[in-house]
C-alpha cells in the first residue's frame, strides 16, 4: 500500500493520542515503527538487511572484552556533566577508520568537535559486532551497561493496570484498521508488552542521569523512529529539546518521516516527536511530512570530502551498492551486469550495506562466482573517488555521488517500488538496460546535483545552537 493512503487509514484518529502507559509513554509511538514497517516493507516480501553469521570462539570472546570496554564508560562515570551543553547519542554503524587508526562517526562527531571544549558528550550504542576502539572524539561513552540493566530490570516490571488498558486498545484498534492481518495484533501485543517494561527502566536510567546534567540540547540518532523512548520521554519532561541530525536517506515515501493527519491534530502524539529534524539540504527536506521543525544544516563529512576531492582520471572501474533488502534481486543485477562490464573493460566493486557485511558471500552466491571485487573501504567516500560511476539500489549514496559530480543511477526492483517515488531525480535502470549503460551515462543530467547538499554547515550549525538558546531563555 502506498505511504500516505496506509498514513491516513492508520494514523487519522486523535484517539491514538489518548492512549498512554502509566509511565506516560503514548503506547501507539512505541509500536508505530514496526507496524508500519509489517504493512509496508514485509508485506512486500523485502528482507531485513541485518544480517548474522557464525562467530568463531575467538570473536567472541574479543566482542565480549570489547562489550565489557564499553560498560566501565557509561554515562555516570562523566564527573563534570554540569559543564556539558549538549549530549549527542549515536550508533557505531556509520563510524569509520580515519587515516591515524581512530575511528569517527560521520555524522555526530563533526557536531561535537563544532561545540567548545567540555560542552560536548558523545554516548555510543553498539549495533555493530566489532570494536570500533581508540575514538577520534575524546569524550565518548557507551550505553551498554543501561542497556544491560534495562534488559534484566524489565524482567521485574509488572505492567499496571494502565499499560494493560493501552496494549488492549492498541491491539483493538490495529485489528479494527487492519483486519486482514489477523497474526499482526497478536505480534503487537507481545512486543508492546516488552517495549513498555523495558523502556520503563530506561525512563528510570535517563531521567535521574539527566537530573545530574544542565543539557540545553540533545542530539539523538533515530530519534524520528521513537529511538531511546524513554531517554525522549525523559528530556520532554525535563524540558531538554531534542534534534535529530539526518543521517541517512528520508525520501517520500519514509515512514519514519512521515506521519498521519492525527500528530498534526494531537497536541500528545507531537509530544513524542522530536523537537528539530536537521536535514541535508532542501531536496530532503521536501521529503518529510511531521510536526517537527525542519532545519537545513547540511552534510559535514560530505561537504569536507566533496570540497577537497582533486578529480580522478577514469578508473574502468564502477561501484555497485546494496541496502540488503533484496539481495536475490540484486544478485541478479551483479551477474547480469558482469557481462556489459567485460565487453566494455570495466571492472565492478560490490559495496554491501553495512549492516550484511557479515554474511555478505552467502547473501550474494552467484555475484561473487565472478569477477567481482568487495569494497571494504572503512571510508564510502573513498570508494567514490575511484569509480567513474555508481549503481545501487536507493540510498544515500546515490546522491552522495552527485557531490562528487559522478553519475549515479538506482536499481530499479521491488525494494525501489516500495520506497521511491515518481518525483525522484535519480535516474534508473533495470536489468534489461543493462546493455544501454553506455547511453545512458552519455546523457547523464550531471546539474541535479545543485539542489540536494546545503554548504557552509558550520555557520548553519551555529546559528541553530543560537537558535536554540534564545528559545529556551524565553522559556525559563
Amino acid at each position: 500500500m502506498e505511504l500516505r493512503r496506509l498514513l491516513e487509514k492508520i494514523e487519522s484518529s486523535e484517539i491514538l493520542g489518548d492512549i498512554t502507559t502509566s509511565s506516560g509513554f503514548n503506547a501507539w509511538h512505541l509500536i508505530r515503527y514496526d507496524t508500519l514497517f509489517h504493512l509496508q516493507i514485509l508485506s512486500q516480501e523485502l528482507e531485513n538487511p541485518f544480517a548474522s553469521r557464525r562467530e568463531t570462539k575467538l570473536e567472541r570472546i574479543r566482542f565480549a572484552l570489547f562489550k565489557f570496554r564499553t560498560a566501565l564508560k557509561n554515562p555516570y562515570i562523566f564527573f563534570r556533566l554540569r559543564r556539558v551543553k549538549y549530549v549527542f547519542f549515536a550508533s557505531d554503524v556509520v563510524n569509520f577508520k580515519t587515516a591515524g587508526g581512530q575511528f569517527k562517526n560521520r555524522v555526530h562527531d563533526y557536531f561535537a568537535e563544532r561545540c567548545k571544549p567540555g560542552e560536548a558528550l558523545l554516548i555510543e550504542t553498539i549495533s555493530t559486532r566489532r570494536s570500533t576502539m581508540p575514538r577520534s572524539f575524546p569524550a565518548v561513552g557507551y550505553e551498554t551497561l543501561f542497556d544491560l540493566v534495562a534488559r534484566v530490570g524489565a524482567k521485574f516490571v509488572r505492567l499496571q493496570d494502565q499499560d494493560v488498558t493501552a496494549i488492549r486498545r492498541i491491539v483493538q484498534y490495529v485489528k479494527q484498521e487492519v483486519p486482514e492481518d489477523a497474526l499482526l495484533a497478536e505480534k503487537i501485543q507481545h512486543r508492546l508488552a516488552q517495549r513498555i517494561k523495558r523502556e520503563t527502566v530506561m525512563f528510570y536510567l535517563y531521567d535521574r542521569w539527566l537530573k545530574r546534567t544542565n543539557l540545553s540540547l540533545i542530539f539523538l540518532e533515530d530519534a524520528c523512529y521513537n529511538a531511546k523512548p524513554g531517554l525522549q520521554l525523559a528530556a520532554r519532561r525535563r524540558g531538554i529539546p531534542v534534534a535529530e541530525p539526518q543521517h541517512g536517506l528520508v525520501y517520500a515515501n519514509h515512514l519514519a518521516y512521515n506521519f498521519g493527519p492525527a500528530y498534526f491534530k494531537s497536541l500528545k502524539l507531537r509530544h513524542a516527536l522530536p523537537d528539530y529534524f536537521l536535514a541535508y539540504g532542501s531536496y530532503f527536506q521536501r521529503n518529510v511530512a511531521m510536526p517537527v521543525e525542519n532545519r537545513p544544516i547540511g552534510n559535514p563529512h560530505l561537504e569536507r570530502f566533496a570540497i577537497a576531492q582533486t578529480p580522478a582520471p577514469p578508473s574502468r572501474r564502477l561501484l555497485v551498492t546494496s541496502s540488503g533488502c533484496s539481495t536475490a534481486s540484486v544478485d541478479r543485477f551483479l551477474t547480469s551486469l558482469q557481462s556489459w562490464s567485460r565487453q566494455n573493460e570495466y571492472k565492478i566493486r560490490f559495496r554491501p550495506h553495512p549492516s550484511e557485511r557479515a554474511g555478505v558471500r552467502e547473501r550474494y552466491p552467484a555475484a561473487f562466482s565472478g569477477e567481482i571485487e568487495l569494497d571494504e573501504a572503512d571510508n564510502l567516500y573513498d570508494s567514490i573517488r575511484e569509480v567513474d560511476f555508481v549503481i545501487g539500489e536507493y540510498s544515500t549514496v546515490l546522491f552522495e555521488c552527485l557531490a562528487f559530480r559522478k553519475p549515479a543511477f538506482a536499481i530499479r526492483n521491488n525494494y525501489y517500488e516500495t520506497v521511491a517515488n515518481s518525483s525522484d531525480i535519480i535516474p534508473v535502470v533495470t536489468e534489461n538496460e543493462i546493455l544501454s549503460l553506455t547511453a545512458l551515462l552519455e546523457a547523464y543530467p550531471m546539474n541535479i546535483a545543485d539542489e540536494i547538499w546545503e554548504t557552509h554547515w558550520k555557520e548553519r550549525f551555529d546559528a541553530f545552537l543560537n537558535d536554540v538558546d534564545r528559545n529556551r531563555s524565553r522559556e525559563q
